[in-house]
């Protein structure tokens, strides 16, 4: 369940344009902080790096029982950028993220882990898309490992940007998908979406991008924005590999309600079913073959990409047949 309302809209926000041209006029970026003491610091460099810097930054302490507020605090007193600090009980990073697009005074927001960072020249990135593609309402890039290489400014600058008619087309074709750290939203699109799910710990920033899927326009800028840093937090999400993620109790929901259009209502489905066989390849690996041909049981084979269908289907059943094979092998050599 996710906590917005479409009273949110009318939050007074300022949307006049900053002075000079070294400033995102209509962009708040959001981070949700939670005892990231060691890592808030490189975060907030690399937004002051930016050229254009955003409009302001808000920082959602989210109950932290280390330093990192204070040391946002401390920043802040001396930082070009403007930054905002708001408290809160520990409630989790969806609600963390909430309260941060609840208190943007901007129409854009972009979010970035506490953890994370940007990229040189990733949010002169997002504004180039956003005047190449006016319609826009979710603008994405891609995100690197830290550690790896990763293109520099001049050549994020030359990256295309391109109109995605269909987000989940672009999932099945293999492209990369929004991430919390990659990703510019117009707000309203935000809050007709319903915010991030409270109370999902795994995969809930996946449900919210399974939302806007279906309802709005995205832009995608193939190159990388942001560097994810994974050794310096921890990130349980390999754990939780070959579970059902939030987003499919979403989909059956909406789908149920006829909350999806039409043109996309199909395009939802086979994205659906490819991520169902992707979970049914990984338990199959993981040797739980009972658990894969249950679900498998469960695809629509009518729009599931068939490729991935049967290989998914061999994958599965391969074993019980060679076992099979071996079985009877004795006994025909015995006739």
């Amino acid at each position: 369940m996710t906590a917005l309302s479409p009273r949110m809209d009318r939050t007074p926000r300022l949307c006049t344009p900053s002075a000079g041209p070294d400033r995102c006029a209509d962009l708040s970026v959001v981070i949700p902080l939670h005892d990231k003491a060691p890592f808030i610091a490189r975060t907030l460099a690399s937004i002051e790096a930016q050229r254009p810097a955003p409009a302001e930054v808000v920082v959602i302490d989210d109950g932290s029982s280390d330093e990192g507020a204070a040391l946002v605090e401390r920043i802040a007193a001396r930082s070009p950028l403007t930054i905002r600090l708001i408290r809160q009980d520990n409630r989790g990073v969806s609600a963390a993220r909430n309260a941060g697009m609840r208190a943007a005074r901007r129409d854009w927001i972009a979010f970035l882990d506490a953890d994370d960072t940007y990229l040189p020249g990733a949010l002169d990135a997002f504004e180039r898309a956003r005047r190449a593609i006016p319609g826009a309402e979710v603008i994405f890039g891609e995100v690197c490992h830290a550690g790896l290489d990763s293109l520099s400014a001049p050549e994020l600058a030359e990256a295309p940007v391109l109109f995605l008619s269909d987000y989940f087309a672009h999932l099945v074709r293999g492209g990369p998908e929004v991430t919390a750290s990659s990703v510019m939203i117009r707000r309203g699109a935000l809050i007709r979406a319903g915010g991030f799910p409270e109370g999902v710990t795994v995969g809930e920033d996946s449900d919210t991008w399974f939302r806007l899927g279906c309802e709005a326009r995205f832009a995608y800028l193939p190159a990388a924005v942001a560097r994810y840093h994974i050794e310096d937090g921890a990130s349980g999400w390999r754990a939780h590999q070959g579970e059902v993620p939030h987003w499919h109790q979403t989909f059956a929901d909406w789908i149920a309600r006829g909350r999806i259009a039409l043109p996309r209502r199909r395009s939802a489905a086979r994205f659906h079913a490819y991520s169902c066989l992707h979970a049914v390849i990984w338990q199959a690996n993981a040797g739980h073959r009972d658990l894969a041909l249950a679900r498998l049981a469960q695809v629509d084979w009518q729009v599931a990409p068939k490729a991935l269908w049967t290989k998914a289907l061999v994958i599965t059943l391969a074993p019980w047949l060679l076992t099979a094979w071996l079985r009877l092998k004795p006994r025909r050599a015995a006739r």
